[in-house]
């Protein structure tokens, strides 16, 4: 009996400790995002990325950067927008997202996340949507190694 006992608290505190070391993932904030780019030594591009604002068919984000790395090839666009509703919608009618559907792709979907990958030929693509933020990527197959190391610190 005080074995069953003493086996059942320790199942319990196993289980509390489990919980309590579990983090809630959350999108990132364009500063973060920042912050993090400038640790893989890419380039905030501001003309591009005012640009990118700039366009009517755009109206609907609430803020977007582009950076870039010119050592690996790679461009990366984060956006940020109103809600969930208008960030899927947005997700889905991007030029990315409509070509990595047609072909082979990888897929992850969620209600508050979704993410598409390809490989197509010596090009990498990549989009995730988290809550109110996409992630966009475009380089070469070479650099996804480093890209999923990237991918795997800002947990998108």
């Amino acid at each position: 009996m005080n074995l069953k006992k003493i086996l059942l608290s320790l199942l319990c505190l196993t289980f509390i400790i489990c919980l309590s070391g579990c983090k809630e993932k959350k999108a990132l904030t364009i500063s973060e995002f920042k912050d993090i780019m400038k640790k893989y030594n890419y380039v905030l591009d501001e003309t591009a990325s005012k640009e990118l604002l700039n366009k009517e068919e755009n109206k609907i984000l609430k803020d977007a950067i582009i950076e870039k790395n010119e050592e690996s090839k790679t461009t990366i666009t984060f956006y940020t927008l109103n809600n969930i509703k208008d960030t899927k919608e947005y997700f889905n009618n991007t030029s990315i997202a409509k070509e990595l559907q047609k072909g082979s792709i990888s897929n992850n979907n969620t209600n508050n996340y979704q993410s598409l990958s390809l490989i197509n030929g010596d090009n990498y693509s990549y989009i995730a949507r988290f809550d109110n933020t996409i992630i966009e990527i475009s380089s070469k197959t070479s650099n996804e190694e480093a890209i999923q190391e990237l991918l795997k610190e800002i947990n998108y």
